[in-house]
Protein backbone atom coordinates (compact mmCIF):
# COMPACT_ATOMS: atom_id res chain seq x y z
CA UNK A 1 0.00 0.00 0.00
CA UNK A 2 0.88 3.74 -0.67
CA UNK A 3 3.18 5.15 2.25
CA UNK A 4 1.73 8.24 1.77
CA UNK A 5 -2.37 6.98 2.55
CA UNK A 6 -1.18 4.94 5.75
CA UNK A 7 0.90 8.78 6.59
CA UNK A 8 -2.85 10.01 6.41
CA UNK A 9 -4.33 8.27 8.46
CA UNK A 10 -1.33 8.64 11.47
CA UNK A 11 -1.88 12.13 10.78
CA UNK A 12 -5.92 11.88 11.19
CA UNK A 13 -5.84 9.71 14.92
CA UNK A 14 -3.13 11.48 16.32
CA UNK A 15 -5.03 15.12 15.53
CA UNK A 16 -8.54 13.06 16.89
CA UNK A 17 -6.36 11.87 20.22
CA UNK A 18 -4.62 15.21 20.60
CA UNK A 19 -8.01 17.48 20.41
CA UNK A 20 -10.14 15.03 22.81
CA UNK A 21 -7.18 15.20 25.60
CA UNK A 22 -8.05 18.98 25.92
CA UNK A 23 -12.25 18.16 26.22
CA UNK A 24 -11.54 16.02 29.64
CA UNK A 25 -10.08 18.72 31.62
CA UNK A 26 -11.40 19.63 34.77
CA UNK A 27 -14.08 22.89 34.44
CA UNK A 28 -14.51 24.96 37.18
CA UNK A 29 -17.97 24.45 37.81
CA UNK A 30 -20.43 28.28 38.20
CA UNK A 31 -21.86 29.93 40.83
CA UNK A 32 -19.55 27.68 43.50
CA UNK A 33 -18.02 29.06 46.64
CA UNK A 34 -15.34 31.64 46.37
CA UNK A 35 -13.25 30.45 49.05
CA UNK A 36 -12.50 26.80 49.25
CA UNK A 37 -14.22 25.43 46.81
CA UNK A 38 -12.77 27.63 44.04
CA UNK A 39 -9.03 27.23 45.37
CA UNK A 40 -10.20 23.57 45.47
CA UNK A 41 -11.54 23.91 41.61
CA UNK A 42 -8.45 25.49 40.80
CA UNK A 43 -6.26 23.56 42.25
CA UNK A 44 -7.50 20.24 40.10
CA UNK A 45 -7.65 21.88 37.07
CA UNK A 46 -3.90 22.66 37.17
CA UNK A 47 -2.95 18.82 38.08
CA UNK A 48 -5.51 18.43 35.06
CA UNK A 49 -3.35 20.64 33.05
CA UNK A 50 -0.57 19.10 33.77
CA UNK A 51 -1.39 15.23 32.99
CA UNK A 52 -2.78 16.85 29.41
CA UNK A 53 1.12 18.53 28.95
CA UNK A 54 1.97 15.11 29.58
CA UNK A 55 -0.60 13.07 27.70
CA UNK A 56 0.02 15.60 24.45
CA UNK A 57 3.67 15.71 24.64
CA UNK A 58 3.58 11.43 24.52
CA UNK A 59 1.65 11.63 21.83
CA UNK A 60 3.41 13.89 20.01
CA UNK A 61 6.80 11.76 20.30
CA UNK A 62 4.88 8.71 18.84
CA UNK A 63 3.14 10.44 16.25
CA UNK A 64 7.18 11.98 15.69
CA UNK A 65 8.62 7.83 15.60
CA UNK A 66 5.25 6.88 13.47
CA UNK A 67 6.03 9.47 10.89
CA UNK A 68 9.57 9.27 10.13
CA UNK A 69 9.28 5.88 10.21
CA UNK A 70 6.33 5.66 7.59
CA UNK A 71 8.98 8.38 5.48
CA UNK A 72 11.45 5.85 5.12
CA UNK A 73 9.39 3.12 3.74
CA UNK A 74 8.97 2.33 -0.13
CA UNK A 75 5.74 0.86 0.02
CA UNK A 76 3.79 -1.01 3.18
CA UNK A 77 3.40 -4.96 3.60
CA UNK A 78 0.73 -6.46 5.08
CA UNK A 79 2.54 -7.37 8.35
CA UNK A 80 3.25 -3.36 8.92
CA UNK A 81 0.01 -2.43 8.30
CA UNK A 82 -1.44 -4.49 10.75
CA UNK A 83 1.70 -3.02 13.11
CA UNK A 84 0.54 0.20 12.74
CA UNK A 85 -3.18 -0.46 12.71
CA UNK A 86 -2.31 -1.43 15.97
CA UNK A 87 -0.34 0.94 17.32
CA UNK A 88 -3.07 3.24 16.24
CA UNK A 89 -5.76 1.32 18.29
CA UNK A 90 -3.95 2.11 21.14
CA UNK A 91 -3.27 5.57 20.59
CA UNK A 92 -6.88 5.70 20.49
CA UNK A 93 -7.16 4.73 24.20
CA UNK A 94 -4.49 7.67 24.96
CA UNK A 95 -7.39 10.12 25.77
CA UNK A 96 -9.42 7.93 27.83
CA UNK A 97 -6.08 6.91 30.16
CA UNK A 98 -5.59 10.47 30.44
CA UNK A 99 -9.56 10.71 31.81
CA UNK A 100 -8.22 8.45 34.47
CA UNK A 101 -5.29 10.70 35.02
CA UNK A 102 -7.57 13.26 35.68
CA UNK A 103 -10.34 11.54 37.92
CA UNK A 104 -7.70 9.59 40.09
CA UNK A 105 -4.45 9.76 39.17
CA UNK A 106 -3.51 12.99 41.35
CA UNK A 107 -1.63 11.28 44.04
CA UNK A 108 1.90 9.79 44.44
CA UNK A 109 1.84 6.31 44.46
CA UNK A 110 5.26 3.77 45.13
CA UNK A 111 5.66 -0.18 45.57
CA UNK A 112 5.08 0.45 48.77
CA UNK A 113 2.22 2.08 49.28
CA UNK A 114 0.09 0.31 46.21
CA UNK A 115 -2.92 2.75 45.73
CA UNK A 116 -5.91 3.75 43.05
CA UNK A 117 -3.12 6.19 41.45
CA UNK A 118 -0.80 3.41 41.08
CA UNK A 119 -3.34 1.40 39.00
CA UNK A 120 -4.05 4.36 36.75
CA UNK A 121 -0.50 5.18 36.44
CA UNK A 122 0.24 1.49 35.27
CA UNK A 123 -2.58 1.64 32.82
CA UNK A 124 -1.36 4.88 31.33
CA UNK A 125 2.36 3.35 31.24
CA UNK A 126 1.42 -0.16 29.57
CA UNK A 127 -1.00 1.75 26.73
CA UNK A 128 2.40 3.97 25.76
CA UNK A 129 4.68 1.11 26.19
CA UNK A 130 2.46 -0.98 23.74
CA UNK A 131 2.51 1.86 21.43
CA UNK A 132 6.33 1.86 21.64
CA UNK A 133 7.30 -1.85 21.19
CA UNK A 134 4.86 -2.08 18.21
CA UNK A 135 6.72 0.96 16.54
CA UNK A 136 9.65 -0.74 17.23
CA UNK A 137 9.00 -4.01 16.09
CA UNK A 138 7.28 -2.15 12.88
CA UNK A 139 10.56 -0.83 12.33
CA UNK A 140 12.38 -4.26 12.95
CA UNK A 141 10.03 -5.73 10.10
CA UNK A 142 11.34 -2.83 7.75
CA UNK A 143 14.76 -3.03 8.14
CA UNK A 144 15.00 -6.94 8.22
CA UNK A 145 12.81 -7.04 4.82
CA UNK A 146 14.83 -4.30 3.50
CA UNK A 147 11.45 -2.27 2.38
CA UNK A 148 13.54 1.21 2.38
CA UNK A 149 15.83 2.84 -0.40
CA UNK A 150 19.04 1.07 -0.30
CA UNK A 151 20.79 4.42 0.44
CA UNK A 152 19.17 5.25 3.90
CA UNK A 153 20.22 1.60 5.14
CA UNK A 154 22.52 3.17 7.42
CA UNK A 155 20.33 5.96 8.44
CA UNK A 156 17.19 2.95 9.09
CA UNK A 157 20.31 1.13 11.07
CA UNK A 158 20.57 4.58 13.48
CA UNK A 159 17.26 5.08 13.93
CA UNK A 160 16.69 0.98 14.89
CA UNK A 161 19.65 1.32 17.56
CA UNK A 162 18.52 4.41 18.95
CA UNK A 163 14.87 3.12 19.67
CA UNK A 164 16.30 0.46 21.33
CA UNK A 165 17.34 2.77 23.47
CA UNK A 166 14.28 4.88 23.92
CA UNK A 167 12.51 1.25 24.77
CA UNK A 168 15.05 0.50 27.66
CA UNK A 169 14.78 4.20 28.64
CA UNK A 170 11.13 3.70 28.68
CA UNK A 171 11.45 0.80 30.78
CA UNK A 172 13.51 2.42 33.35
CA UNK A 173 11.23 5.48 34.08
CA UNK A 174 8.83 2.96 34.74
CA UNK A 175 10.42 0.83 37.53
CA UNK A 176 11.72 4.37 38.98
CA UNK A 177 8.28 5.68 38.67
CA UNK A 178 7.37 2.84 41.31
CA UNK A 179 10.74 2.24 43.01
CA UNK A 180 10.76 5.63 44.38
CA UNK A 181 7.96 7.91 46.78
CA UNK A 182 8.04 10.56 44.19
CA UNK A 183 4.87 12.30 42.11
CA UNK A 184 4.97 9.93 38.84
CA UNK A 185 4.31 12.55 36.64
CA UNK A 186 8.22 13.83 37.87
CA UNK A 187 9.42 10.79 35.86
CA UNK A 188 6.64 10.46 33.19
CA UNK A 189 7.99 13.74 31.58
CA UNK A 190 11.00 11.83 30.88
CA UNK A 191 9.05 9.18 28.28
CA UNK A 192 8.20 12.13 25.62
CA UNK A 193 12.00 13.59 25.91
CA UNK A 194 13.67 10.27 25.23
CA UNK A 195 11.78 9.58 22.07
CA UNK A 196 11.97 12.90 20.81
CA UNK A 197 15.25 13.11 21.30
CA UNK A 198 16.80 9.50 21.38
CA UNK A 199 19.36 9.87 18.24
CA UNK A 200 20.89 12.68 20.77
CA UNK A 201 20.69 10.83 24.00
CA UNK A 202 22.52 7.76 22.00
CA UNK A 203 24.94 9.76 20.50
CA UNK A 204 26.30 11.12 24.09
CA UNK A 205 25.95 7.93 25.83
CA UNK A 206 28.01 6.72 23.52
CA UNK A 207 30.89 9.80 23.44
CA UNK A 208 30.53 9.30 27.10
CA UNK A 209 31.29 5.08 26.83
CA UNK A 210 33.95 5.83 24.68
CA UNK A 211 35.84 8.54 26.82
CA UNK A 212 35.63 5.88 29.91
CA UNK A 213 37.15 3.43 28.30
CA UNK A 214 40.02 5.95 27.42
Amino acid sequence: MDKEKVGALIDAIYAVAMTLLVLEISKIEPGIDLGIDLQKAIHQTLHSLVDYVLAFMILFAFWYNQRRINDLVISHRRITLWLNALALMMVCLIPFCTTLLYNFGQRTSWLGYFNYAALVDIVFIAVCLSIDVLIHFKLAVIYHGKGYPEELHKKVGQIVESRRIATLGLVLVMFISFALPIPNRVTLFVIPLFMMFEVEIVHLISQTWRRLRQ
